[in-house]
C-alpha cells in the first residue's frame, strides 16, 4: 500500500483501512462532467474500483457507497451484466474501463495503487425511456453527461 505524505493521501489510506474503500468526487471541467469513483474495492475485496458519471455529486457519492457495502457482503459486478437493484425501476449495467482512461478518470486510485495494476468498471444506467447511452434516440445531453470510457477516445499524453 502507498505511503501517505499529505493528509489528503493519509485520508484515503485511513478510509480504505476503516471502511474498505474511499470515494472520489471529481467537478466537472473542461468538456467532462461531475463524476464518482471508488478506490480501495480492489486491495480490501478483490472487486473492480467503480466509477459513475452523469449523477449529482451527493447522489452518486451515495450509490457508490451503497455499491461497496454490497461488495462487502459478497456482490460481484461484471462488466456486460444488467442489474435491477441498483438504482430504484432503473436497470444498470457495467463496463470495463480501459486503462487507457485511468490517468484522465482514476489519478487517485492510480496514486493508491502505484500505476494501472487494478481493474475498473463504469455503472452505466439508462434515460427515463430504458435506452442506454450508445442506443439510438437518447438525447444528447444524456450522452454528454454520461460518457462511456470504453467508446471514448484515449485522452492526448499530458491531458490528466
Amino acid at each position: 500500500m502507498r505511503q501517505p505524505t499529505d493528509p489528503g493521501e493519509q485520508k484515503v489510506v485511513d478510509d480504505i483501512l476503516q471502511y474498505g474503500w474511499h470515494v472520489v468526487n471529481v467537478l466537472g471541467e473542461r468538456d467532462l462532467p461531475e463524476f464518482t469513483y471508488t478506490i480501495g474495492l480492489f486491495r480490501s475485496y478483490e472487486h473492480p474500483e467503480v466509477l459513475i458519471y452523469g449523477l449529482p455529486r451527493e447522489r452518486a457519492h451515495q450509490l457508490v457507497n451503497d455499491l461497496g457495502e454490497k461488495v462487502r457482503q459478497g456482490v460481484t459486478y461484471v462488466a456486460g451484466n444488467t442489474y435491477d437493484d441498483i438504482l430504484r425501476d432503473y436497470r444498470c449495467t457495467f463496463r470495463a474501463i480501459p486503462s487507457s482512461q485511468y490517468a484522465e478518470h482514476l489519478g487517485w486510485a492510480m496514486w493508491f495503487y502505484e500505476g494501472r495494476g487494478f481493474p475498473a468498471l463504469q455503472l452505466v444506467y439508462p434515460d427515463a425511456e430504458g435506452r442506454w447511452p450508445w442506443d439510438g434516440g437518447t438525447s444528447e445531453s444524456f450522452r454528454k453527461h454520461q460518457l462511456i470510457l470504453a467508446d471514448a477516445p484515449v485522452p492526448p499524453k499530458g491531458a490528466a
